[in-house]
């Protein structure tokens, strides 16, 4: 499972116009099918109905396709706007400042302050997020 979801993720990153599709209900044509009995295969034998595995290779699909969005919603923001992200939070510094000293947000504060120093990679990220995911599955069953 955590290889065809690293290989989803690099296909839609490739082919961004694939991310509204692979999110959509999809025409049952001989990819698709290919696809789930590939992606059912690998579940099987776990000892869940076929609608246990299901949502499992739905739940992981949908990681996938949440995750690539993220990725395609920052690349289409640096495109349209020519900020990355550190520039784009540059920008909010000061409205952030203001958040921060009202006291109103103390885990935003704390969030704003600590945070972001870790899985900054986008790679990193998915693993972490996808291993985890993984991981609470394979401890369900």
């Amino acid at each position: 499972m955590r290889g065809l979801a690293v290989r989803s993720r690099q296909a839609i990153r490739a082919h961004p116009w694939l991310a509204p599709l692979a999110a959509a209900r999809q025409a049952a044509g001989p990819n698709q099918i290919r696809l789930m009995e590939t992606a059912l295969g690998m579940v099987d034998g776990l000892g869940l109905g076929i609608d246990g595995m299901l949502t499992m290779v739905g739940t992981v699909a949908a990681y996938v396709n949440g995750f690539v969005a993220s990725e395609l919603a920052e690349a289409e923001a640096l495109r349209r706007t020519g900020l990355d992200l550190g520039q784009w939070m540059a920008m909010q510094v000061p409205y952030i400042q203001s958040v921060i000293q009202s006291g109103d947000y103390p885990l935003f504060t704390r969030m704003t302050v600590e945070g972001g120093r870790t899985y900054t990679d986008p790679e990193e990220r998915f693993a972490y997020g996808l291993d985890r995911l993984l991981d609470g599955i394979a401890a369900s069953l």
